[in-house]
């Protein structure tokens, strides 16, 4: 097999294109990562958020990456964020802008089967977009008023 200059000299690892991309997630002043090959040129993010709430941002049909969700305890609203990455088949990154008091702008992986079957008592409402989140956590809240 020849070698290319774009894969460096034999015996050497590759050189990489560089782009850098937001830390953590969140407003968190985090250093930037650096990922190997990418294409220098193309536009960027200041955070994973950024980009899938970013007007040239499109849904896959196959995967949840920009969906809007609650996550509930025991009918208590515990969680609300955006699905911001897929890091492999089934697994996804969560932004989580509201985590109990004093935690925001954290991000966890979670894998489907967590989704879909948490034994925990906790239930996942996935929503198109910030608007419609928004809507159902206000329906929420004025429902709880409504018990109280």
């Amino acid at each position: 097999m020849a070698s290319t200059h774009e894969h460096g000299p034999p015996g050497q690892p590759p050189e990489a294109d560089t782009t850098q991309t937001g830390g953590g997630g969140g407003d968190d002043g985090t250093a930037s990562i650096v990922i190997p090959g990418a294409d220098v040129s193309a536009p960027t993010s200041a955070t994973r958020k950024d980009f899938v709430t970013g007007p040239e941002f499109e849904f896959s049909p196959a995967s949840l990456v920009g969906s809007w969700f609650h996550r509930l305890e025991n009918d208590v609203m515990v969680w609300q964020g955006v699905v911001v990455a897929e890091p492999q088949p089934g697994v996804y990154l969560l932004q989580i802008d509201k985590l109990d008091e004093g935690a925001s702008n954290v991000q966890r992986l979670m894998n489907m089967d967590r989704l879909l079957n948490d034994d925990e008592g906790y239930d996942y409402r996935f929503y198109d977009s910030e608007v419609e989140a928004k809507s159902a956590y206000g329906a929420w809240v004025a429902a709880e008023r409504q018990r109280a």
